[in-house]
């Protein structure tokens, strides 16, 4: 902090900084940030007042208003956050990345370098390398716009801290152009600060962020050149975890009925001027424009009709685990991220981004292995990326606790025979217990048998 003159006519400048890590510098900010009511108290009383902010919720503005001690009187300049101009959609899904995004694979394929731009976020890192190495492997040579497949002539690109800069310059040029090579962006909330691309159609939130006021600064960063856009939420019960209120409310209320609305109230604001089926999803399916027929314009997705089945009935199911079944399953899953490691030629970002199979997952199966009884528990409830994956990973426990039998539908295999692309192939067999991959040695030890037939 600089000295500060408290003269009337010389009143100096007020740097806080922080030092160490960045959570440091965050605590030693808001810190300083929550005391700037007492240095006040030491300015004449008449001494002008200036305070801006980003986007504020309106908890968040009586906050500053307090921490500031301003008065009653103060006046209050307010930008609405609303955009018109962005309409608003929702759908839960589950770990199904192909059914979730298949609309945006489809138009890449389709539409190459004229793909409308699109950002997709996500909560972390993991999840955004993921996505990433879904959409790069079930895209293959659809990735790239020649022949020649360097990162240069990628259609598709990844954006967060550990981006190496070249890639991130590589990035945010070709989204300020309208010719940009890069078409969709798997980013985290790092791109963000100072950016103003012009022409983003699409804003995906693959999982939403923890607040309102970082969900509505993302979204409002579609459709900036007043064109229209569209501002997508997927997401999955998990991802609603440690997220505030009014995000709950916003992705999975019963009772709203409006979408633009539910977010604007967070704000102070009643009404929008967008209305009807250029609002969001939920007036769009009310929307009268066309007399008693049905709305002259489509939904633009009907991720929304297929919704995931409720889990209540298998959480009610619940079997009783003992350690020596746990000391199993854990063996199992070591094993079998080993294998999944071996398999890997190349790494992308690390082994548990190469192959989604991370420790974070292996504990979410220990610890509810108990409620795990088929395909689709794992698929809604666990933090699984790879059908296949899942697959296997109901095979073990059914393995393991031998007290139900695997039924997986036929959609599944073919979907986790298509992951494997992603992620090397998992092929746990449930009638010998392990896992039997297309090695040479599995290879070799099969044509010795075969020798001694008959």
């Amino acid at each position: 902090m600089v000295p500060i003159n408290l003269q009337l006519q010389h009143i100096g400048f007020i740097f806080f900084r922080g030092f160490g890590n960045s959570k440091e510098k965050v605590i030693a900010f808001r810190e300083c940030f929550g005391r700037l009511g007492e240095l006040r108290s030491l300015i004449p009383c008449c001494t002008p007042l200036l305070a801006l902010t980003a986007t504020a919720a309106q908890k968040t503005k009586d906050e500053i208003t307090k921490t500031l001690s301003l008065r009653p009187d103060r006046l209050e300049i307010i930008v609405s956050p609303d955009r018109p101009n962005i309409y608003l959609y929702k759908a839960k899904v589950n770990a199904d990345l192909l059914k979730s995004f298949n609309w945006l694979l489809t138009m890449l394929k389709s539409k190459v370098v004229s793909c409308p731009k699109t950002l997709v976020y996500c909560k972390s890192i993991k999840d955004c390398g993921n996505l990433f190495t879904f959409f790069r492997d079930h895209l293959g040579k659809c990735a790239y716009t020649s022949d020649e497949q360097v990162a240069k002539n990628m259609l598709i690109g990844m954006y967060h801290h550990n981006t190496l800069e070249k890639h991130k310059k590589r990035i945010i040029n070709s989204l300020y152009s309208s010719e940009g090579t890069c078409r969709v962006t798997f980013c985290t909330n790092a791109l963000g600060m100072g950016i103003n691309f012009p022409n983003i159609r699409y804003i995906v939130h693959y999982g939403p962020p923890r607040n309102i006021e970082d969900f509505i600064q993302e979204v409002g960063r579609g459709g900036r050149d007043g064109k229209p856009a569209v501002a997508i939420l997927l997401f999955r019960g998990i991802h609603l975890r440690k997220c505030d209120k009014a995000i709950k409310q916003y992705a999975d209320g019963k009772e709203i009925k409006c979408l633009r609305t539910c977010i604007l109230a967070e704000f102070g604001e009643a009404k929008s001027n967008a209305v009807g089926h250029d609002c969001c999803l939920l007036c769009h399916e009310k929307c009268n424009c066309n007399g008693s027929n049905p709305c002259s314009k489509q939904v633009p997705f009907d991720l929304h009709n297929d919704q995931p089945q409720s889990n209540e009935q298998a959480l009610l199911k619940k079997r009783k685990v003992m350690p020596h079944d746990i000391e199993l399953l854990e063996e199992l899953l070591n094993d079998y991220q080993q294998k999944l490691v071996n398999s890997c030629s190349t790494y992308f970002l690390s082994p548990e981004c190469t192959t989604g199979f991370s420790n974070t997952l292996k504990k979410s199966v220990l610890s509810k292995a108990k409620y795990i009884f088929d395909i689709e528990y794992v698929l809604d409830n666990l933090h699984v990326f790879n059908v296949q994956h899942a697959i296997d990973i109901t095979c073990m426990c059914a393995d393991v606790f031998d007290d139900f039998e695997v039924h997986i539908d036929e959609k599944y295999y073919k979907m986790g025979t298509t992951d494997q692309t992603a992620a090397g192939s998992g092929n746990y067999d449930l009638d010998y217990g392990g896992n039997y991959g297309c090695s040479e040695d599995n290879m070799e030890s099969e044509s010795d048998e075969s020798e001694y037939e008959p």
